[in-house]
């Protein structure tokens, strides 16, 4: 049965579900988009980070999840003296931007009155992830705990060994089988991570991006608001076409390259050792290793804190036959550093446990053999060549099925 579509987008996420995607199908088809081809695509200087890019900033052009190095990030220019973060040739392109955008206002050479356009400053930009991922996994360990509590199970987590495993089960039967995330790719690749960690979006307003009226109302009806597009372009930018205060530096614009091209930066979009996603960021599979062990140590050890003991029941007998149960607590192994040394070691049970804690987050056909037999192969890397080679392998896995959930053509 056809969908009617109703002359204006009116959608905001208080609409009933019905009449919600007939509002957002009407947007999507129509505004800001090329009429003249069956598809429609996004108008030339726009982006659509919604349907078709969700994962841009997030992931590199082999497909694999990423985040910047913050040493290359820089401050934008701003109106309200707050400090906002982009890459640094992104930083200067906004910049420039906005010079320009000042000097058309002042000259009256566009309208300055009535428009939004008049000026523009940043609200958003880089947005951190370590910090909500952080607090992510506090969250997930706190229901942990409470369901050892509520389920009895206290004493099957004996100690370190025991808490990993009934971790992992918790995590497959609760927290994966959710949606949710767990490890820290996933959550960088989820929907939880917003795309500003990528370091290429500015938000100029904060508006409601789902409230699809003011959108056209306010900002696409705008007297300037093609002028402000058309330089947007200018400085290697694109309008979100879904958010269209939001700017997306554009890698593969003319633009950008040439300012990433600038001795200070001296990168490129282009494959190659001086290419921008091997120099201004870090791949989280590399980071998936280190921050699962050090996140299991630290529950661990929170919880030989909050629950140093746990409770066991033992039946015992007296000589008459007169049984009975006996109720204690006994104490929890604790976590020398001898062992995180020599038996939690990467090579033996890091790699095999990040590993399998990834792939309860993607969909595969791998059986227990060939997760053996992988594991097998990546400790074999592991001693011959490096530690790097052995996750590059592991990663490599992952990486088709993650990819086997997107449309990797669009990213």
């Amino acid at each position: 049965m056809p969908i009617f579509l109703p002359p204006k987008s009116l959608a905001t996420n208080s609409v009933d579900t019905i009449d919600l995607y007939a509002y957002r199908l009407k947007y999507k088809r129509d505004i800001l988009v090329n009429k003249l081809e069956t598809e429609r695509p996004p108008e030339i200087g726009t982006a659509d980070l919604w349907y078709d890019r969700s994962l841009y900033g997030k992931i590199d052009r082999h497909g694999n999840i990423i985040i910047p190095r913050e040493s290359l990030l820089r401050p934008l220019r701003t109106r309200d003296h707050k400090t906002y973060y982009t890459l640094d040739f992104v930083s200067l392109a906004f910049g420039q931007m906005v010079v320009e955008m000042a000097k058309y206002s002042s000259q009256n050479l566009i309208p300055n009155q009535q428009t939004i356009f008049k000026s523009i400053s940043p609200i958003q930009a880089w947005a951190a992830p370590h910090q909500p991922y952080h607090q992510y996994m506090v969250g997930i360990f706190d229901r942990f705990v409470l369901n050892l509590d509520a389920k009895g199970i206290q004493g099957r987590v004996k100690n370190f060994n025991d808490f990993v495993e009934e971790f992992y089960t918790y995590v497959r039967d609760y927290v994966v089988a959710s949606g949710s995330p767990f490890t820290f790719s996933s959550f960088i690749a989820g929907a939880l991570t917003p795309p500003y960690v990528g370091g290429l979006i500015i938000d100029l307003s904060r508006a409601n991006p789902a409230d699809d009226s003011p959108k056209q109302s306010l900002f696409i009806d705008d007297i300037n608001f093609n002028f402000y597009k058309n330089l947007a372009n200018k400085f290697g930018f694109a309008v979100d076409r879904n958010i269209p205060w939001r700017l997306v530096a554009n890698l593969n614009s003319k633009s950008m390259q040439t300012i990433m091209a600038q001795p200070a930066f001296n990168t490129t979009y282009q494959y190659g050792p001086k290419n921008v996603f091997d120099r201004y960021y870090t791949k989280t599979f590399i980071l998936d290793y280190s921050l699962l062990r050090d996140y299991m140590y630290v529950m661990y050890t929170s919880l030989l804190q909050y629950k140093p003991t746990y409770p066991e029941s033992t039946f015992y007998v007296c000589k008459r036959n007169v049984g009975g149960v006996l109720d204690r607590n006994i104490q929890r192994a604790e976590l020398p550093d001898y062992d995180k040394e020599n038996i939690y070691t990467y090579k033996d049970y890091w790699i095999e446990k990040t590993f399998r804690f990834r792939l309860l987050e993607l969909k595969h056909n791998l059986k227990e053999e060939d997760i053996k037999y992988i594991m097998k192969r990546a400790k074999v890397l592991y001693t011959v060549q490096s530690p790097n080679a052995a996750y590059k392998y592991l990663n490599s896995i992952t990486k088709r099925f993650f990819l086997a959930q997107h449309n990797f053509s669009k990213i």
